[in-house]
């Protein structure tokens, strides 16, 4: 190769072969000029030695001008403008990956009575279960002194009893019915007890104190009717 020319007169050999501006910067972009070079028989190697010699990428295309090949027949070979640094660009992994359609999620269906499959029997016998534990709870707990003689006795009974009875109700064309029954008689005289040894000796109890006893007291009855109920449903299926 002669001897170097400056970049301004190398730049002015360039546009005298090639007029167009752009068409120019197009060759002389380096993944444009190195599929130029293969095109005419450069190998890698030899860009290679070429560059590390000195040569810039403007020797190395005026060269293959002056070989005569001309600007425009080079252009052909050339993808399109932007095509090419398009396809160089990493594509994330969201752009390689198909983008696979959201499955539309079920709206949740609200919880209903209608959905528990609760018979407007066993909404009463639900109510008249929650009766026999927060009224007689209440009562003993202070809140209608003028209904409580000292004696929580009485109010055993009627929370056993309303227990008993709700909870017969609310288990009826699903459980056994003495199954509702002795839950909701284990619910009202615990959610009662507990609100008796909680308030022994006491002048003043918080009314959130009792509404935590009565649905402590209550769970162990609720907890045996759940597990009475699973207990009768395996039998009757194995039976």
């Amino acid at each position: 190769m002669s001897e170097q020319t400056s970049d301004v007169d190398l730049l002015m050999k360039l546009l005298d072969r090639v007029p167009d501006a752009d068409a120019l910067e197009r060759l002389l972009d380096a993944e444009n000029l190195l599929a130029v070079l293969k095109h005419v028989g450069r190998s890698e190697d030899d860009v290679r030695a070429a560059i590390e010699g000195g040569a810039r990428p403007g020797d190395l295309l005026l060269e293959v001008l002056d070989e005569g090949h001309h600007a425009d027949d080079l252009l052909t070979i050339l993808p399109p403008p932007g095509e090419a640094r398009q396809e160089t660009k990493p594509r994330s992994s969201a752009a390689r990956a198909p983008r696979e359609k959201r499955e539309k999620r079920p709206k949740r269906e609200k919880i209903t009575f209608e959905s528990l499959g609760l018979t407007t029997l066993n909404k009463v016998g639900g109510i008249v279960a929650i009766v026999a534990i927060v009224i007689p709870g209440m009562i003993v707990g202070g809140f209608f002194p003028l209904w409580y003689g000292g004696d929580p006795v009485p109010w055993y009974v009627v929370a056993l009893s309303l227990g008993a009875i709700g909870g017969a109700l609310f288990a009826r064309g699903r459980t056994p019915i003495w199954v509702g029954a002795l839950g909701g008689a284990a619910a009202a005289v615990g959610g009662v007890a507990l609100i008796v040894a909680m308030t022994a000796d006491r002048l003043s109890v918080l009314k959130l104190e009792l509404v935590l006893w009565v649905v402590l007291g209550a769970l162990p009855g609720f907890l045996l009717y759940l597990l009475l109920g699973r207990l009768t449903r395996r039998a009757s299926d194995a039976a």
